[in-house]
């Protein structure tokens, strides 16, 4: 279900602060979003993605995005608190990236905080700088068409985590299908009795 669309006609940044979107593009215009509703932002350009959220929202951009910094879900007004085992709470934002060009890491600090759903589809997910970086963590999923990569010849990341968010399937940001997981169940095969 599409609840609200934005278009923006050229390049901008968008910074997630709380149940706030802020556009801003790169000819000075400047627009203030409140997420209490899903939000779809359509980009015909290249898009800068970084900040926390609260809400349910979906960027989908025609050319590349850059990630400039922690994209990060909030619950219960504090970010989530994301380690290599776990999470600690879940609130109920979610996050959909999609490019039709690559998406990359170009944050400024030592590490990067991730959450939802990137989606390259004709290009890569990849770091855009060249030194040498610290934790790429990602809560959620990278889906491209070209191999993702997070460290090439000691450039990059030295370090990476990947945990998947099973609140997606359930909690979907707009234009991802909302996915019903099939049951298994457990059988015996039973074997041919000998002597027949």
């Amino acid at each position: 279900m599409l609840e609200g669309m934005v278009v923006v006609r050229s390049n901008c940044t968008v910074t997630f602060e709380r149940d706030i979107a802020t556009i801003e593009t790169d000819k000075g215009g400047k627009v203030h979003i409140r997420l209490n509703a899903p939000l779809t932002i359509l980009v015909l350009g290249d898009c800068r993605v970084q900040g926390e959220l609260s809400g349910r929202v979906s960027v989908v951009v025609r050319g590349t995005v850059r990630i400039v910094g922690d994209i990060l879900y909030l619950a219960n007004g504090a970010p989530l608190y994301i380690t290599e085992k776990a999470v600690d709470t879940r609130g109920n934002a979610s996050l959909a990236i999609v490019a039709q060009g690559d998406i990359l890491y170009d944050q400024k600090g030592e590490d990067l905080t991730v959450c939802g759903a990137l989606v390259s589809v004709y290009g890569s997910i990849h770091p855009a700088f060249s030194r040498r970086a610290g934790k790429l963590t990602i809560f959620g999923t990278r889906i491209c068409a070209r191999r993702p990569w997070r460290r090439r010849k000691r450039i990059g990341f030295a370090k990476a985590v990947y945990i998947a968010d099973p609140a997606i399937l359930n909690s979907p940001p707009p234009l991802l299908p909302k996915v019903t997981l099939p049951c298994f169940f457990a059988y015996q095969v039973a074997s041919p009795e000998s002597g027949r």
